[in-house]
């Protein structure tokens, strides 16, 4: 296969979850929040697919991945408000936990909070990128991508043990 038919093919790959988020997105009135919630969360499944499907063909097409530098500034606000609320979140859903007695509950809290947790130290990565004086680079991208989120955007396992790791929250 040639590098142009991998790159087409990447991108109706692409083209394919992206209409299978939408179709999973509009899937409503089950009468059942938790049914509704799994769909919606393998729908957004399919939309990072779909990014992931198109940022390899770029890559592969040799596209540069760097931000502009006019983007900085609002990106840092942004960032570091999201990262602020967030702590405060991890914080919040973890005394909710402990005071919950549903089990069933508790599972859903628990997969809000580790879901949190994954995202503070990516949070907090993007945001020393953009502080940094040059730019972010596209290796930066690729570690923010792929080094620190292996399993981002998929239910837990409510059997697994979710306190085992302890990122940074500072």
């Amino acid at each position: 296969m040639t590098k142009q038919e991998i790159i087409k093919k990447l991108r109706r790959y692409a083209d394919l979850e992206e209409e299978y988020a939408l179709k999973l997105h509009n899937i409503r009135g089950l009468g059942n929040d938790y049914v509704e919630m799994l769909i919606n969360s393998i729908g957004y499944d399919s939309k990072k697919h779909a990014g992931l499907y198109r940022a390899a063909a770029d890559i592969i097409e040799g596209k540069n991945m760097g931000l502009m530098a006019s983007k900085y500034e609002n990106l840092e606000k942004e960032l570091g408000d999201h990262i602020r609320v967030e702590k405060e979140m991890i914080n919040n859903v973890g005394t909710v936990i402990e005071e919950v007695d549903n089990e069933q509950a508790k599972v859903l809290l628990r997969t809000i909070e580790e879901d949190e947790k994954a995202h503070h130290p990516l949070m907090k990565k993007i945001l020393e990128s953009v502080l940094k004086p040059e730019s972010l680079e596209d290796q930066d991208i690729w570690m923010m991508m792929f080094g620190m989120l292996p399993r981002h955007g998929h239910a837990l396992d409510p059997y697994a043990d979710i306190h085992s790791q302890t990122p940074d929250l500072e």
